[in-house]
């Protein structure tokens, strides 16, 4: 059998449950289906607000060309 604390980690690095481990530094826990669903939501939230900025980021760009041809035309007609 496995020890319980190996048992818990995602490692590869198993050892049998008769040796004596208190701490191990390769340890790294599972997570559980619900920590894994809640992480899928958080990465599914953040990928919807990624674009929702994106998109912002998109209509401001196209307003700053906006106004600088505007700009540009303006100087060039006050410049004649």
């Amino acid at each position: 059998m496995l020890h319980k604390l190996c048992a818990a980690c995602s490692n590869s690095c198993k050892q049998n449950d008769n040796v004596k481990i208190a701490r191990c530094p390769n340890y790294l826990k599972c997570v559980t289906e619900s920590e894994f669903n809640c992480l899928v939501e958080e990465l599914d939230t953040m990928n919807e607000d990624m674009d929702t900025l994106s998109d912002k980021a998109k209509k401001l760009i196209e307003k700053a060309h906006e106004y600088n041809d505007f700009f540009q035309r303006d100087n060039t007609t006050t410049e004649n």
